[in-house]
């Protein structure tokens, strides 16, 4: 399968949440990198967009 099958797939199941997770995710970076202090409560937000589709996935198994 070519790395481009892969990444095809994996953004076809990628969902609002998850992109949300990586955009606050970078945004945490860039402001740490940039010493804000507004990086705390992006990386907060970043936990919780993170946790968020693995909780819905655990769902979804355990009533499957």
């Amino acid at each position: 399968m070519s790395a481009g099958g892969v990444v095809t797939h994996y953004r076809d199941r990628m969902d609002g949440t998850e992109l949300l997770g990586f955009d606050t995710g970078a945004l945490c970076e860039w402001l740490t990198v940039r010493r804000r202090v507004w990086h705390f409560p992006v990386g907060i937000a970043n936990g919780v967009f993170q946790a968020s589709p693995a909780v819905v996935v655990r769902e979804r198994s355990v009533v499957s």
